[in-house]
Order: C-alpha cells, then structure tokens, then sequence
C-alpha cells in the first residue's frame, strides 16, 4: 500500500521540477536544468548546456547568469537578460569609477559632481537588478 503512494510522489516531484526548475549548487557550480553555471576567475560567469555540451553565453553578474539561465531553460529569447547583464556591468563599472574618483578629488565641485553620478549609477544599477530579479522569479 506504501509503495505506490510513494511512487506517485516520486512522479509528482519529477513532473514539477522539470516543469519548474529550482536552481542548486552543485560543487562550484549552479545547476537551473539543462544550464550549468560556473563562476571564473574573473568574477564573471559561464553557463553550458549540459545535454549539448555547449558553452551558452558569459555574463558579468549572478543576477544575470541566473536570469540567462532561466530564459533559456524555459526555451525562451535570451538577448533581455543578455541586455540587462550588459546595462548592470556598466552602471557597477560607472559606480566604482565615480566612487574612486569622490575619494581622491579635492575640488569640490567636481566632489559634488562625483557624488551626484554616484547616486544616478546606483539608482540605475538597483532598477536593473529588480528587472533580472523579475526574470528569475516570474513564474513563465
């Protein structure tokens, strides 16, 4: 009696993580269904396909990697969250640029200035981040 009950938990397990993936780590790798991502050495990440054997793309952030993966798991269009992976890399990039620059200025015009992009920069990178984020957690 406890067997087929079992097995047919089993089947409903199989059937909804095929459906909906989840994403696990898996040595230093993240695993989101038929995608792999590993982390290099430069701080950006590599996703394959693990039944094509087939490098997918590389992207700049976990956000990115992580929407990326979803999409094409999903047998979606890849290039929004290949677009907002570029737009992260350069509002992080223009971050840290004007936040360097802040530190060591002495003019205080150019000070403000630093400080204003600064804001404009983050503002821009957390709205790209919330728009990955509606990637990974939508439910299509």
């Amino acid at each position: 009696m406890q067997k087929p009950l079992i097995d047919e938990i089993k089947s409903l397990i199989d059937f909804g993580a095929k459906k909906y993936p989840i994403p696990y780590k898996a040595g230093n790798a993240i695993r989101l269904g038929p995608v792999v991502l590993r982390r290099r050495k430069d701080n950006t990440y590599i996703l394959f396909d693990s039944i094509e054997q087939t490098p997918i793309s590389t992207t700049y952030s976990k956000h990115g990697a992580l929407a990326l993966a979803k999409l094409y798991a999903s047998k979606q269009n890849i290039n929004p969250a290949t677009e907002l992976d570029r737009q992260y890399q350069k509002h992080d990039t223009d971050a840290m640029f004007y936040q360097h620059n802040y530190k060591v200025t002495v003019n205080d015009n150019k000070k403000e200035l630093m400080e204003n992009r600064l804001d404009l920069s983050l503002a821009s990178l957390s709205n790209v981040v919330t728009r990955l984020e509606q990637i990974i957690f939508s439910e299509r």
